[in-house]
Formats: C-alpha cells, structure tokens, sequence
C-alpha cells in the first residue's frame, strides 16, 4: 500500500518539473497570396508551432489596450539597403500589470498564426515604395508567466510594395490644382523646383508634397514639406516638416 501511494504521488512531480524548450518554438513568416502590398497596407502572418510536449503561453503583441508591444520585433530592409524600418515599441505604464496583457496559449504539438499590419507598426511608419526583406523575432523579458527569451523566425520573406491607391476625386471636393495653389500659399520652407510637386487623394484628403533633393549617399525623408488638406473645403489639416 505504501508503493502504490508513493507512485501517485512521484507521477504529478515529473509532470510539474517539465520544462518549456524554446528552441522547440517554431516561428515562420508567411504573406497573403494575391494581396497588392502598398505602404499603407502590409500584412504578414506570423506563424507559431509548439513542437514541446507541454503546452507553452507566450506574450501577446498587442496588450489589452490595444498598444503594440516589444514581444514580436520585425525589421524591414529594402533591398538595395537604402531604407530601413524596425518595429516600435509603445512604452505603457501598464507593461508590468499583468491584468493588461493578454497571452498565447499553444498546446503540445499545435500552432496558431497571428495577422500582423505592419504599417501601423513600423518606425517610419511609411516605407518608400520597392522590394523589403522582413524578419522577425520573439523576444520576452518581462516574466515568468509566459515563454521568456529570444526565438527568430525560421525563415525571411521578400515583398514588392507599392504607392498608396489613390482614391478616386468626387465632384464637391477641390481640384487638384487648386490644393497645389494652397499648398504653396501655406509653405515656408524652401524645396527642390527643378522636381515636380506631387498631390495625393486619400480618405477626403489632399497630401501636397514639396520636393528635397537629398545629397548623394543621404538617407532621410526626399520632401522638404508635406501639407494635408481637406479635399471639400480646402482647409489645411496639417504640415510636415521633412528636409
């Protein structure tokens, strides 16, 4: 008799000291198939498979409030190497509440795939228009409540992406021409004339863009100004200062 409850009471133990291998975390990249890539739109899943035998809670991208956190990092490199843009993270005073964080929970053996819009992510925010290479990592050092340490996705992905589709002018809204004149009645700063300024309809709205011609081997932004109008009424939204 004395056996038997000693066995009942070994089994639970064992179980209890099993431990999570991150390197049985499998992280894989995959994009939307037919999906026209622009800089306003860009959606990767990210693929996670539990290849442990025990079930494994990993940290949420996105806490309760709906910020992004630094769980899941992605770097987009475009390919001739002239541009870079990293994932941010949104500091929140509620990072250590655990009651704001939401988790992962992939059984043994299973896995889960979460949709990730990296344009509303990536710092800058808008990429140039051509080809990226994205990877992405899991890193988590908040605690021991869910997987802690670094697992990169087995894999790197390559994406075309495009302008913004410009939406279609309705008859009450402004012409084009004439946020361009309004533009250049707001602006103060100087600008490259030899280019050409660019306007952008988007969302009832004018985007007006001064050129900046950027020394050869600079990066940063190629606009001296950006001015958003409204396109019924002709009223400035905002400027950005770029060069």
């Amino acid at each position: 008799m004395k056996i038997i409850i000693f066995i009942l009471f070994i089994v639970p133990i064992c179980m209890m000291a099993q431990q999570v291998d991150i390197e049985k975390i499998e992280i894989k990249l995959m994009l939307c198939e037919k999906h026209r890539y622009t800089i306003d739109n860009i959606p990767v899943f990210v693929n996670i498979k539990n290849n442990n035998s025990v079930p494994v809670k990993l940290l949420s991208p996105y806490d309760k409030k709906g910020k992004y956190l630094s769980g899941f990092e992605f770097i987009c490199v475009r390919a001739d190497k002239s541009w870079e843009s990293t994932s941010i993270f949104e500091q929140s005073r509620d990072i250590n509440n655990l009651d704001f964080l939401n988790y992962i929970d992939i059984l043994p053996d299973h896995e889960e795939s979460i949709l990730i819009m990296l344009n509303e992510i990536l710092t800058p925010k808008l990429l140039l228009p051509g080809e990226y290479k994205i990877t992405m990592a899991y890193r988590n050092i908040l605690g021991e409540n869910f997987l802690v340490g670094h697992v990169k996705a087995v894999n790197e992905v390559s994406v075309v992406i495009g302008d913004e589709v410009e939406e279609t002018p309705k008859p009450e809204y402004i012409s084009k021409a004439e946020a361009i004149n309004i533009a250049i009645k707001t602006n103060k700063l100087e600008y490259d004339k030899s280019q050409e300024i660019k306007v952008f309809l988007k969302d009832g709205i004018f985007t007006v863009t001064f050129p900046f011609k950027l020394p050869k081997g600079a990066r940063g932004p190629d606009f001296s100004s950006k001015i958003k109008i409204e396109a019924k009424t002709g009223k400035i939204v905002s400027v950005m200062v770029g060069n």
